[in-house]
């Protein structure tokens, strides 16, 4: 029996290639899309479970109000670390920092750029990175050991053995030894904490003892079992106002489950970290275009009932039951659907490469060949073919054999379900193009908002160690050296890049009332006309009038208004020392768009240890000014590696998330869109087989092209105008808060609609203009 089903099914799509084709096409591009997805989201979703204790590891940050926006902060004061172990030792079992730093590794004539991680000593007690070599409880004792992963030995060793050989870091030009002690296993894609190198966290020496500052340290706890993570928060409040006193009031100390550090990228931290949103984004998409797919096959097989009625009756009248019918269709879908499995895995296969680089990942099919994987595979084969051949099945199963024979055949509701089917699919489809449309104004306007400075055209420089260390002025002799330069407009030192990265705050404090979260920017005289920020009262530091420059100060106006009304300016503050409001400088984003900006100080501190020269260049020949810079660099210095990049490319960068889902929502929609026109190009050829008669004596009659075309068109064009309708709230609750205008909306519609009349064209504009003499011989 099950082999005769068989045969009818090859048969029945030999004999209906076009739709058997659609069919298969469609499916398998979901079927691709969905594997696709899964692999993507099992890789995120397993981010940090290979830990042994990762139940009990959580990451400490803080939260809460700074200025007049809220920010969420998981690079932590170095002295944290050791005053949280000593305060709370029943709770927890171990608390460890870890300090990552970009380092040049040297051994002989190879040199590589490398993230090393400094750490504590119970580093390896908390987390799982397996040793390969060295002894794990010894490995880090001193400040001269180091230990390197196995792909960084490799690098430089080859097959050779680098226990006990010695090595250089460099950190702008101040050199260092250290001895190998140990090598440790890759650390895991999966793992958020990323390094290539450890060493001891004594070699941080500027975060030791500091509360002031927060520059890429992040600390972890090893709670103890069964400790309740809420009572230990409650504590969390005494232990600020004795220990961190200086952390603002309206900020909260809160812990964070390993598990989630993944997913939070609006806690700003070292750690690289991702939006849970786009895993089910992306499911969503996924599972719409299967769904879209599963509804074309259903759409086709309604539509061709009227033809396989006849074999229905004939079945019925030979003895078949209504179950052997039943089975009989569903073994059909099925089989297509294992069919569009196999094209399904061969077009994931092809489409791998440009999915892993849309999503920045690595992932690969041939590392996920368990069984679960297949078992997966296989029941989404399955489910596709039921869901897909079930309602077709069940409804053709039930025909009365007298009556299909008879040609008195009506299948009540079909034609409406077939409608709705086709509406469904136009109007998600529809969605995804509003949507798609939404992300990309708002990544415009993220891209090109006025951010209160101008940041194009600005080279940032950095490896500055090389020019300090000089004994002739070696910064102040480069930046005259550019400024020489005819297309060099400006250079002023900085280090605060204008990024969610870095961060300086502290609070003032104004006729006796304290202002926390207040970001310390320390510049030079040629800051503010660098970057051109506009300055709207007072003056900027001039080297003229500032024989004490730490007794002045310019604000931002954020800052302005908390000082209450009236001028700013002759105003006095405390931070650290007495300073007179001099100025005030226009609002600037110095972080990100997605937070408000908060209060700001420009202190001038000519003589801070800057990381960067901020170089703005004239736009006429940017790589001969590039090759300037780097000539006067290695002149000066008398060595190469000259590093730079370009501002507003680093800005941009803070805008990933954005241009990511913009890339998920704008292939989605592509694939959507393309499976639903799959399917009104199928019944549109139905419809064509069905009419074929009618449209030759309408043309007979007189009708011309136009109205052959119209008369195909106009029930596809009411559909789409259904669509839409259902379509716009839909992506309303989507875009909601990108606030999109009705255009948005209105060219969302107009693409669709001209997409399905371009598809339905395809097929009526030939049956148009085909001779109305075949048509009425046409049986």
């Amino acid at each position: 029996m099950f082999r005769n089903y068989l045969i009818v099914a090859y048969r029945n799509f030999m004999r209906h290639k076009v739709y058997s084709v659609i069919n298969v096409v469609g499916l398998s591009i979901g079927i691709a899309f969905c594997i696709l997805t899964i692999l993507y989201v099992r890789h995120e979703w397993s981010f940090d479970a290979f830990h042994e204790k990762a139940d009990r590891i959580y990451r400490v940050y803080t939260k809460g109000e700074v200025g007049e926006g809220s920010v969420a902060m998981a690079t932590l004061p170095g002295p944290l670390g050791p005053a949280l172990a000593e305060a709370f030792p029943e709770q927890m079992q171990r608390v460890v920092r870890i300090h990552t730093r970009t380092r040049t590794l040297r051994y002989e004539e190879r040199s590589l750029r490398v993230r090393i991680a400094y750490v504590d000593p119970g580093f390896r007690d908390v987390f799982t990175f397996p040793m390969l070599k060295g002894d794990p409880e010894t490995a880090l004792d001193g400040k001269d050991a180091i230990v390197i992963t196995e792909k960084t030995a490799r690098k430089f060793f080859g097959r050779e053995d680098p226990i006990g050989k010695s090595i250089s870091l460099t950190r702008d030009s101040e050199v260092r030894k250290a001895l190998i002690t140990g090598i440790l296993k890759d650390i895991p894609g999966v793992s958020s904490i990323q390094f290539d190198c450890l060493q001891s966290f004594e070699n941080v020496e500027d975060a030791l003892d500091a509360w002031n500052k927060t520059n890429n340290t992040s600390v972890y706890v090893l709670l103890n079992e069964q400790v309740d993570v809420a009572a230990l928060e409650g504590l969390f409040p005494r232990f600020v106002k004795w220990s961190w006193p200086i952390m603002g009031e309206k900020q909260e100390m809160k812990l964070q489950p390993l598990s989630d550090v993944r997913f939070s990228p609006k806690i700003r931290g070292p750690e690289t970290a991702t939006d849970r949103a786009y895993s089910y984004i992306l499911l969503c998409v996924a599972v719409l275009i299967l769904f879209i797919a599963c509804v074309n096959f259903t759409s086709l097989a309604l539509a061709r009932s009227p033809s396989r009625a006849r074999e229905v009756g004939i079945r019925k009248v030979a003895g078949a039951r209504r179950l052997q019918v039943i089975a009989q269709f569903l073994s059909e879908s099925i089989l297509l659907g294992l069919v569009a499995l196999a094209v399904g895995l061969v077009l994931a296969e092809v489409l791998m490469p440009l999915f892993n680089s849309l999503m920045a990942q690595e992932l690969s099919m041939a590392a996920n060949p368990d069984g679960p994987a297949v078992a997966a595979l296989m029941g989404v084969a399955l489910i596709v073919g039921l869901f897909a051949g079930s309602y077709p099945a069940f409804v053709l199963s039930g025909f009365m054999p007298i009556r299909v024979l008879n040609d008195r055949l009506r299948i009540a509701g079909a034609g409406l379900f077939s409608r709705f089917l086709l509406v469904f699919q136009i109007a998600m489809s529809a969605a995804l193009v509003i949507c798609a449309l939404v992300v990309t104004s708002q990544l415009h306007y993220l891209r090109t908002k006025p951010l209160g400075f101008d940041r194009e055209h600005v080279i940032a420089v950095g490896q500055l160690g090389k020019l300090r260390d000089l004994e002739n002025k070696g910064i102040e002799t480069y930046r005259d050296a550019l400024l020489s330069h005819h297309a060099i407009i400006g250079v002023t030192g900085m280090f605060h890049l204008m990024d969610n990265r870095q961060q300086s705050r502290g609070g003032v404090v104004y006729d006796g009332t304290d202002i926390k979260g207040v970001e310390v920017f320390y510049v030079d005289y040629d800051f503010i006309p660098t970057l051109d920020i506009e300055l709207i009262e007072g003056r900027n530091y001039s080297r003229g009038l500032e024989t004490v420059t730490a007794a002045s100060v310019v604000i931002n106006e954020t800052l302005a208004r908390q000082l209450g009304p009236g001028s700013p300016i002759g105003k006095t503050l405390r931070f650290f020392d007495e300073m007179t409001v001099i100025g005030v400088v226009k609002d600037f984003h110095f972080r990100s768009l997605h937070h408000k900006i908060g209060p700001a100080l420009l202190k001038c501190e000519p003589e801070y240890p800057f990381s960067r020269l901020v170089v703005r260049v004239r736009p006429d020949d940017i790589p001969g000014t590039l090759a300037y810079m780097r000539d006067r660099w290695e002149a000066v210095t008398q060595s190469s590696g000259f590093r730079y990049f370009f501002l507003d490319e680093s800005i941009d960068r803070q805008y990933r998330t954005e241009q990511r889902l913009h890339r998920i929502i704008g292939y989605g929609t592509l694939i959507a869109v393309f499976v639903a026109c799959l399917g009104a190009f199928g019944l549109t050829a139905f419809a064509v087989t069905r009419r074929t008669k009618e449209i030759g004596i309408r043309k007979i009659s007189g009708a011309s092209v136009t109205d052959v075309v119209g008369l195909l068109s106009r029930e596809f064009v009411l559909l789409v105008g259904a669509a839409n309708a259902i379509a716009w709230p839909v992506a309303w609750h989507f875009a909601y808060r990108i606030e999109p205008g009705i255009g948005t909306f209105i060219l969302g519609g107009i693409l669709m609609l001209a997409v399905v009349l371009l598809t339905v064209s395809a097929q009526a504009i030939p049956a148009a203009r085909a001779n109305p003499v075949d048509a009425l011989r046409y049986e």
